[in-house]
């Protein structure tokens, strides 16, 4: 349901960037997760901190767009989730020593422990290479061209990146082994 939640959020930008301007759009983007939590909290929903960061940026980085009149605090904002995730995969492995995805996969995926600390690396590197693109596009490119990066271009890549994900994975994962 979270993730439909967000994919509505995305397009609701998206269509409002287009008719009414990237300003508009990061104020709605705003009110969306403003909403999109308070509705979760009063139904006694958990938000997650990855919940919580993503409101933050939005409403920081928003916020200081609108308020400086400044698109450029919004485009950063994807630069600094992926950029802070990856950060957490390679915390989480020193304060540990123990994989970042099998604590978020290992529910799901019962692998050895060399291939969860393969995917730490991936998913860590994978994350890095968008946080690079998407500072690249919004320095280099028209916001057009960022929004649509933004919207299509990291979703094309994410599912690329899934698949071949689980492509690798596939022959570490024996029939009766996933839970």
């Amino acid at each position: 349901m979270k993730m439909i939640a967000e994919l509505c959020i995305l397009l609701i930008f998206f269509i409002v960037y287009r008719f009414e301007g990237i300003y508009a759009a990061i104020g709605t983007a705003i009110a969306l997760y403003t909403v999109q939590l308070g509705v979760q909290y009063f139904r006694g929903k958990t938000i997650s901190r990855l919940e919580i960061l993503t409101y933050a940026s939005v409403v920081v980085l928003g916020g200081s767009s609108i308020f400086f009149h400044n698109e450029l605090f919004f485009k950063w904002k994807p630069s600094v989730i992926y950029a802070l995730f990856a950060g957490a995969i390679f915390v989480t492995r020193l304060w540990t020593k123990a994989p970042a995805m099998q604590k978020v996969l290992g529910a799901t995926l019962d692998l050895p422990t060399k291939i969860w600390s393969q995917l730490d690396y991936v998913w860590a590197a994978f994350l890095l290479t968008l946080a690079v693109l998407n500072i690249i596009i919004a320095y280099h490119l028209s916001t057009d061209m960022w929004v649509n990066f933004k919207i299509f271009g990291t979703t094309a890549l994410l599912i690329v990146f899934m698949v071949i994900q689980a492509l690798w994975l596939s022959p570490h994962v024996k029939e009766g082994n996933s839970k």
